[in-house]
């Protein structure tokens, strides 16, 4: 039990046999007052000095100390009444106060605990513009080869959107070091958030390659690269016919594995949303998520 909430159930025991000696001290100076034949000469009884009869009730006051004059109370009893109603107010006033603290507090704490469980909104939409970025270049790459007619029209827009897929990830890791992670689920285990996390450093690593890779290719073999206009990339290696080759089988298969490491990530999203349901999409999801959801 809370401590507050034991202290005011002992505090409401003693207030109750306060109460009860406060009950017993007003028979008792009522059965003087019968006895020696005096009556209530309380105006509102009309002020009679004859001894009526009269309800429990009306021998006592409406407030603690109200009554102590009422009915004749001896002067070292008549304190009594009114300093426990002093202190049951007093308490009563302290508890409520605690009580709301309390709630107040858990709801900071629920909220501040809640948006830790969400990436902040700038990582939040460099991701989703990676993700759309990505599989725009795995669209193109993947048109190239099945489609050489537009293969010239294609490549145009390949280079210059690799070359700006790098900047953006650049930007993106920056501002991600920056703003910091939130928790995993708790439902996924140390080896599964190794993986996890792993698997977020393949992804890195395959974004910042794919771009260079490609720059080193078309550098090796001297070919232009146009991004925009009369805009043109400088070489980043040596002219070699046969580092081209070898370049342009890695980037193939870099194109790949980062195909199949896309494939992972998703199909894990999708795991715990639809399956495992503990709100490890809401980390990333590009909307506000809900406090539900994100606990």
């Amino acid at each position: 039990m809370h401590p507050a909430a034991s202290a005011e159930v002992a505090f409401d025991s003693h207030l109750g046999a306060a109460r009860r000696l406060d009950e017993q001290l007003d028979l008792r100076v009522a059965g003087r007052a019968g006895a020696s034949g005096c009556g209530n000469p309380d105006p509102k009884h009309g002020g009679s000095g004859r001894n009526k009869s009269h309800a429990r009730g009306e021998f006592r006051s409406a407030g603690f100390a109200d009554g102590d004059f009422a009915v004749g109370r001896p002067v070292a009893e008549r304190p009594v009444g009114g300093l426990f109603r002093i202190v049951y107010q007093t308490g009563e006033r302290e508890s409520r106060a605690e009580r709301d603290y309390d709630g107040r507090h858990k709801t900071v704490s629920a909220t501040m605990t809640s948006e830790r469980k969400q990436f902040s909104g700038s990582v939040r939409f460099f991701h989703w513009l990676v993700a759309a970025m990505v599989l725009t270049m795995l669209g193109i790459g993947v048109a190239m080869i099945a489609s050489l007619a537009d293969y010239h029209w294609l490549i145009s827009i390949h280079r210059p959107l690799g070359i700006l897929l790098l900047i953006i990830v650049s930007i993106r890791l920056v501002n991600r070091l920056l703003h910091g992670d939130p928790e995993l689920p708790i439902t996924m285990s140390a080896q599964e958030k190794f993986l996890a996390r792993s698997s977020e450093v393949l992804l890195y690593a395959l974004l910042f390659a794919m771009p260079l890779v490609g720059w080193g290719m078309l550098s090796a073999a001297r070919f232009p690269i146009t991004m925009f206009g009369s805009m043109h990339l400088f070489p980043i290696l040596p002219h070699s016919v046969t580092l081209y080759v070898i370049l342009r089988k890695t980037h193939t298969y870099l194109a790949y594995l980062l195909f199949f490491a896309f494939i992972a990530h998703f199909g894990a999203v999708l795991f715990h949303s639809l399956i495992l349901r503990d709100g490890l999409l809401s980390r990333m999801a590009p909307w506000r998520a809900s406090s539900e959801a994100r606990n």
